[in-house]
């Protein structure tokens, strides 16, 4: 499936696992899915934070519409490991406020993912997305690349009915005192280069993830 290659990156245990269609097994499109009781755990701190910018724009597939970026936060989230079990159904899906999460590993072993939630970068260069209005959340098990923006507000205000609501101000600083000075990089590349040291640091038990994004690409 290539509508998540930014996940596989070769890594097709994780592509391959995660990422089945719903929609194909039960007949019943994404946006019609029934939606789930309150989810135990979720999303429980928020462990490092920096903003990025990029030269060259990306799409992210993470969501129906396909949305080119340039920048966002590159962030680690310690989560229920329950939720991000690989599986070969549907999983909740990890979102930000009203953007869905790129994961970029699996985080059942550590219990922490690393993402990436893209952003409108404002005249400052930096993401327009404050942490301090980014509610993190698990919503309903589907497929990321199959959910749009009717299915995201959805999920987001349920997640906000069950007690869902942005991390203090005390958290934020100190993840953004983990994540270091904002970073300019040429492209998504360059990016996943950063995002694999992460993953080694939080998630080591993810190292041969880490190592298919270190990979030298011919450009």
């Amino acid at each position: 499936m290539k509508l998540i290659a930014t996940f596989l990156l070769g890594a097709a245990a994780i592509g391959g696992t995660i990422l089945l269609l719903e929609s194909r097994v039960s007949g019943v499109p994404v946006e019609a899915a029934p939606r789930p009781s309150a989810i135990e755990g979720e999303v429980r701190a928020l462990l490092a934070a920096v903003p990025f910018a990029l030269e060259e724009p990306w799409t992210h597939a993470w969501r129906a519409e396909r949305p080119e970026f340039r920048g966002g936060w590159l962030v680690v989230l310690e989560v229920d490991p329950k939720l991000v079990e690989p599986t070969e159904l549907a999983q909740p899906v990890l979102c930000a406020a009203g953007e869905t999460v790129e994961r970029l590993n699996h985080g059942h072993a550590s219990g922490r993912v690393v993402g990436i939630v893209p952003s409108v970068l404002g005249p400052d260069g930096l993401p327009e997305l404050e942490l301090a209005r980014a509610t993190f959340y698990f919503g309903a098990p589907a497929l990321p690349e199959a959910v749009g923006a009717r299915w995201i507000e959805r999920e987001f205000t349920a997640a906000t009915q069950r007690g869902r609501a942005p991390f203090g101000a005390d958290a934020i600083a100190a993840a953004r005192g983990q994540g270091g000075a904002p970073i300019v990089v040429r492209d998504r590349v360059e990016l996943d280069r950063l995002a694999a040291q992460w993953i080694l640091e939080h998630a080591p038990e993810e190292k041969a993830r880490a190592d298919q994004m270190l990979v030298p690409v011919t450009r």
